[in-house]
């Protein structure tokens, strides 16, 4: 047609995603690049904020299990009506150890950019899901303290059905 433009496809990234990519693909790739190793190429694939506040903290990114676990992605949950923040569960098995399971849930925030990874949703237990934003100050210290093996002494924060869990 004159005067239109035709549509163009949407550039991939280093890793391969585009803006259109789903939330799942982003954490399948995010847990594919840390597997590999390739931790600055994962740290793109944080929310703008998780990537400053992880950089300032100097948190380091692992692949949960140390990259040992295989790992399967559900599908996303909304959490808004207009889809732009969503829950990914993400199951992890030993392939050594059948019976050594674990599932993380990332919470995900669609920027102008695509899909990114804000934080994790984590069962310690007891049925209350502990939040851990990628975003907050003091969530990336209670990360650091348990990874240096002060778990125990974490104050908790948690979210329960029916709470809102980005404020």
């Amino acid at each position: 047609m004159p005067g239109s433009r035709p549509k163009t496809k949407p550039v991939p990234d280093a890793a391969g995603l585009t803006v259109e990519s789903s939330a799942e693909d982003v954490c399948r790739e995010f847990l594919r690049l840390l597997e590999n190793g390739e931790r600055f190429e994962a740290r793109q694939l944080l929310t703008d904020q998780a990537q400053l506040a992880t950089e300032r903290a100097n948190l380091e990114l692992d692949a949960p299990g140390g990259g040992a676990m295989t790992f399967e992605v559900s599908g996303a949950r909304y959490a808004t009506g207009e889809r732009q923040i969503a829950l990914v569960d993400c199951h992890f098995r030993d392939p050594v150890d059948p019976d050594a399971r674990m599932t993380l849930t990332w919470t995900m925030r669609r920027q102008e950019n695509g899909w990114k990874i804000a934080g994790m949703l984590v069962d310690p237990g007891g049925g209350a899901l502990d939040l851990l934003s990628f975003e907050n100050a003091s969530d990336l210290a209670r990360i650091h303290q348990s990874v240096d093996g002060d778990a125990q002494n974490l104050p908790e924060r948690t979210a329960t059905p029916g709470q809102p869990i980005y404020r």
